[in-house]
């Protein structure tokens, strides 16, 4: 003879909200994934352009830059523009935001904004609203020329510095990913050797997330 479950009024009720949980777990997840969510480390970087389409000159002298140097520079716009709310363009008119090949742009005080030299591949100046620090109002970069620089470096390496024009600070977990040749090939990494910096030339899901939630 086989044995009969009873199921009480306790049991119903635990059933019952067993279910119903279950179910809010999956509406949670579905949103979830549906959200977006920045990733905590390049979204701290608390500035932005009240306006998303940001204009960028080269500036100064670039007689001395290839036109394989050149090329890989106006590549980078691009990669910020296609898949994100974040829009820089390079454009050949002056602008307040200038690219310069080596030299210092004009318009900052002594001390700041210096020509970057010996490690580092290329620096980002920003200037802020002087009554309002989360607005953003100049932004000037500024490439080392003195880096033998290998094909598709610069490109990366200037998606990485247009990513702080938006607004974005160097991803947190960057400084193990970045210098080595792990699959983790995250844009804003704080530090890149010549072989991997044109990693950075790929926008990563997290720093796309990142840069829509300002704009």
């Amino acid at each position: 003879m086989g044995s009969r479950v009873v199921v009480g009024p306790m049991s119903r009720v635990l059933g019952s909200w067993l279910s119903r949980a279950t179910l809010l777990t999956g509406v949670v997840l579905v949103v979830g994934l549906l959200l977006p969510v920045e990733s905590g480390d390049a979204s701290r970087g608390s500035s932005a352009w009240p306006d998303p389409t940001v204009r960028f000159h080269r500036d100064g002298d670039w007689s001395s830059a290839s036109q394989t140097r050149i090329n890989e520079i106006l590549d980078a716009d691009d990669e910020w523009r296609d898949d994100t709310d974040f829009q820089p363009w390079i454009v050949t008119s002056a602008q307040d935001n200038d690219i310069m090949w080596g030299e210092r742009p004009a318009g900052w005080s002594a001390g700041r904004c210096l020509v970057p030299t010996g490690g580092a591949f290329a620096l980002e100046c920003t200037k802020v609203l002087s009554g309002d620090k989360t607005v953003m109002t100049e932004s000037d970069i500024i490439v080392n020329v003195g880096k033998s620089w290998t094909r598709n470096a610069l490109t990366g390496i200037m998606v990485h510095e247009l990513g702080h024009s938006g607004g974005l600070a160097h991803d947190l977990h960057g400084s193990v990913r970045c210098g080595s040749t792990d699959i983790g090939r995250w844009t804003m990494c704080p530090r890149f050797t010549m072989s991997n910096a044109e990693w950075a030339a790929t926008l990563e899901q997290h720093d796309i997330r990142d840069m829509d939630r300002k704009y």
